[in-house]
């Protein structure tokens, strides 16, 4: 997967690159097992593929997720009786991160008060030579 943070029904592609590298022919499928929160919800499978020794397959599963939220992927690739290393992943779909939200308030806020510094010295400065100009 490219991105780690997609919007509302967007398509996500999750991708894995098998090489055999036995001495004989082997039958190999990815498998991703998708979490919502800590709930699992799906399973994507590819067909197995045979992948002859010395070769590389490469796999690639879509999914379109409606609901925002956090999810988590497992990915692994099964060949014979074997499940490769799982790589697990977690991205966010649709809706603000309320991390993203409190630090949006904070530059806001700053901007303000930076603002009000400013007006208050150039209205200082604008008094200043006012009265410097009545001397």
């Amino acid at each position: 997967m490219d991105k780690l943070v997609l919007e509302e029904n967007e398509l996500a592609q999750f991708k894995a690159e098998f090489e055999n590298t036995g001495n004989i022919g082997l039958s190999a499928a990815f498998i991703v097992d998708l979490s919502k929160e800590t709930e699992r919800f799906d399973l994507l499978k590819t067909e197995p593929v045979f992948v002859p020794p010395g070769k590389k397959a490469q796999f690639a599963l879509d999914k379109r997720f409606a609901e925002g939220g956090e999810y988590s992927a497992k990915g692994y690739v099964s060949y014979g009786i074997y499940n490769s290393d799982a790589i697990e992943l977690t991205f966010k779909v649709g809706g603000l991160n309320i991390l993203y939200v409190v630090v949006a308030l904070i530059l806001a806020t700053m901007l303000i008060a930076f603002g009000m510094v400013v007006f208050r010295r150039k209205k200082r400065t604008s008094t200043n030579d006012l009265t410097n100009q009545n001397n």
